[in-house]
């Protein structure tokens, strides 16, 4: 069984290094690349289909492969690269198949009917490549030997988190749990939202960023109880901590619920992939078939009520509101009414037609006309770094744009709510140089976040704190994000730098875990 390093400059355990080398990332991304240039040149949806399959199943494996084998799943850029792959090809099969077999439809007319229209699916093709050249440049600058470093801290930080004995994980819970309750009892807690009063925009009261940026290590935590549950080494007398577990679990769900769809997915997910970390192992493939076969008919249902909540159907003024008003509300219109819950069903069906392709803002911006676009060349990023800035500080933040209020005013295609990415955002500020300026950018950010890392790792709640902030983001944001986003758990990552040195400086070690409430078992 592959063991966690936690000593940097080693050389890796035989076993890892008489391990086959397969194809690197950004060669099997390339391949897929020239799947959607056949698709772009002969303009046939069943090209792209071809090529979205291929993508899928080439970058599907090497996900695969380096599943069980700790030092491969948390090389988080590279990892970012193949999930930003994976997930716009997946994107395309799931868009492509509920036109041909579910609604009838043709695809490239839905395309063409986005935003201001005219879309050509050409466009959306060229748009797909330039992803794909973006995330295949990224895999390749984060697999070279110079970001080896990084890769290092990271298990290092892991491998600590993992030896942390079980009554510190469950008193950290306890307080994630009462700070929860707290809050979801105060009405704070809503959908898509915290609820604040007199908050103004751009500015989020300091207890709610703290809550916000601490909640991230729940999910980390539970998978961390679940293995030492469920491990070779399981616990005695483990009933109090099974409930802790699944309280907090069941809190941690209903938390990622009201984030919305990715949320509650990514909590999912990102549970079992810290789960097997921990355990070291890799899932059988019917373990993983037959929980899927259970999960995804709940995950179906609780995601069709999350569409509800939002609907007209819902019965509420604004569903952007606190939580424990929300929710029973439109759960109970939700549970009365048969036909609510087909009609539910008939627009999520066709909300998964084309929500997922989420490429459409990039591709109208490719496709506009000279005269309709200009180049932000840096402005969206300086303005981004505004907007992070405590409102105190810098109350004017409305004078400096960004997201949509400065796309549009540079690109005509529209003005509504549109998809944020870096992708998009790396073409509507460079052009075509932005596939390699911004992924040397999210490299050098994180480059720095590793240093900071290094300096804090001997305290390991600080350590979890800006792991699991930049897990997500990395793992799921990558696709759908915008740069003020990624800005926000930089500036996380930030705040607990500093707060670790103010802390020890007058109060050596009270932030630190000492070494006697590690398992040196466990590393």
């Amino acid at each position: 069984m592959r063991k966690l390093m936690v000593v940097s400059n080693q050389p890796l355990p035989p076993q890892e290094r008489k391990e086959k080398k397969g194809i690197d990332l950004y060669l099997l991304i390339l391949i897929s690349l020239g799947g959607w240039v056949i698709a772009w040149l002969s303009g046939s949806p069943v090209f792209a289909d071809f090529a979205a399959l291929i993508g899928v199943i080439l970058v599907g494996r090497w996900i695969w492969s380096i599943w069980g084998i700790p030092s491969k799943m948390l090389r988080f850029v590279e990892l970012s690269a193949a999930m930003l792959c994976l997930l716009q090809n997946t994107a395309w099969l799931t868009a492509s198949f509920t036109h041909r077999f579910v609604l009838h439809l043709n695809i490239e007319d839905s395309i063409r009917d986005t935003m201001v229209g005219g879309l050509r699916f050409e466009s959306y093709c060229l748009a797909i490549i330039y992803v794909t050249l973006f995330s295949a440049f990224l895999a390749y600058a984060s697999s070279r030997k110079f970001f080896a470093g990084a890769t290092t801290v990271v298990i290092e930080a892991v491998a600590k988190i993992r030896r942390i004995r079980v009554p510190v994980v469950i008193n950290i819970l306890l307080f994630l749990i009462g700070a929860e309750i707290l809050f979801i009892a105060l009405g704070i807690i809503g959908q898509r939202t915290m609820v604040i009063e007199g908050a103004k925009e751009g500015e989020q009261s300091f207890l709610v960023s703290l809550f916000t940026m601490c909640t991230p290590i729940q999910v980390i935590l539970n998978a961390l109880l679940l293995s030492k549950l469920t491990g070779k080494a399981k616990m005695r007398s483990s009933f109090i901590p099974w409930v802790i577990f699944i309280t907090s679990m069941a809190l941690s769900l209903f938390l990622y619920f009201n984030q919305g769809r990715s949320g509650l997915v990514f909590s999912v997910i990102s549970l079992g992939f810290w789960y097997y970390l921990f355990l070291e192992i890799k899932p059988k493939l019917w373990k993983l078939a037959l929980g899927f076969a259970i999960v995804y008919p709940i995950i179906t249902q609780v995601l069709l009520f999350s569409n509800f909540v939002r609907s007209a159907n819902a019965g509420l003024d604004t569903w952007k509101s606190s939580a424990i008003e929300v929710l029973p509300v439109a759960w109970e219109r939700f549970t009365s009414n048969a036909q609510f819950q087909v009609e539910e069903q008939a627009r999520s069906t066709k909300n998964i037609s084309t929500r997922p392709l989420v490429s459409v803002p990039l591709a109208h911006c490719m496709q506009a006309l000279p005269g309709n676009k200009d180049f932000t060349m840096g402005e969206h990023i300086l303005n981004s770094i505004v907007w992070i800035i405590p409102g105190p500080i810098f109350p004017n933040k409305t004078e400096y744009p960004i997201q949509e209020a400065l796309l549009y005013k540079h690109f005509k295609i529209g003005d509504t709510d549109t998809s944020d990415s870096l992708y998009l955002y790396a073409y509507t500020e460079f052009g075509w140089a932005g596939f390699i300026i911004y992924p040397a950018l999210l490299l050098a950010l994180w480059l720095l976040v590793c240093r900071m890392l290094r300096t804090v790792k001997s305290s390991v709640l600080c350590s979890m704190i800006i792991l699991t902030n930049f897990f997500q983001l990395f793992i799921f944001n990558i696709a759908e994000g915008s740069i003020t986003m990624w800005l926000t758990v930089f500036r996380v990552a930030v705040f607990v730098f500093v707060l670790y040195h103010l802390v020890a400086l007058f109060v050596p070690r009270r932030i630190m875990i000492p070494e006697k409430q590690l398992d040196p078992a466990a590393g």
